[in-house]
């Protein structure tokens, strides 16, 4: 756990003294200056209406949500294996990482299949000890940043075709109003390739 915790607040720290540059170091006019905050993202320094695309763009999100208290945190992510279901979650009850179980909240679970089932007519498939790790790899960084205990609604899409999402989106509005949770979509681009060519191949789909 020491290990995790570490490792998590050494990336989130190295974000946020970045993202600290380039709000102190832009100038009025949004001024390039000539320093690293340039070589880091220079067209932020033109605008600062991207801020957000240039934190997206870091792979550690994160250090935007530290000290947010949601009671849920929703978490999108695409299911890599061949599942026939187009959406899925998980059959466990909780989640286990080094820091600790997150329960899955089965309310809300409940409530998002039968909305889909209504709208699709299929609901959200449950899986047992599936190898998805594009939902698992953000929990630690959750559990890091969130203050407080939060319950987890895991779905993991299969289909990413237009009428899918759309009722996937329609459906975790309804589920979500009145809530207070964080929506977290894990797109799982390039991670191994060197930063060049994962950009040129992740370009196609950003």
């Amino acid at each position: 756990p020491d290990a995790c915790m570490q490792t998590i607040d050494g990336r989130i720290q190295r974000v946020q003294k970045r993202l600290d540059k380039l709000e102190g170091r832009a100038s009025a006019e949004g001024q390039e200056t000539e320093d690293d905050t340039a070589s880091i993202a220079p067209e932020l320094l033109k605008d600062g209406d991207k801020k957000t695309r240039f934190i997206k763009d870091m792979n550690d999100d994160f250090a935007t949500l530290s000290g947010i208290q949601p009671d849920l945190a929703v978490v999108i992510s695409p299911m890599q294996y061949p599942y026939a279901a187009p959406l899925l979650t998980t059959a466990h009850p909780a989640y286990a990482t080094p820091l600790g179980n997150i329960t899955v909240d089965e309310a809300a679970l409940a409530a998002l299949d039968k909305i889909l089932q209504d709208v699709l007519g299929h609901g959200v498939t449950r899986i047992a000890n599936d190898d998805e790790h594009s939902l698992e790899i953000e929990l630690p960084f959750l559990q890091r940043v969130l203050v407080g205990d939060f319950k987890l609604l895991p779905v993991m899409v299969r289909d990413p075709g237009r009428r899918t999402a759309q009722a996937l989106g329609e459906a975790l509005a309804a589920v979500l109003s009145g809530r207070k949770a964080i929506l977290v979509a894990s797109t799982d681009l390039s991670h191994f390739y060197p930063q060049r060519v994962a950009k040129v191949l992740d370009s196609e789909v950003l």
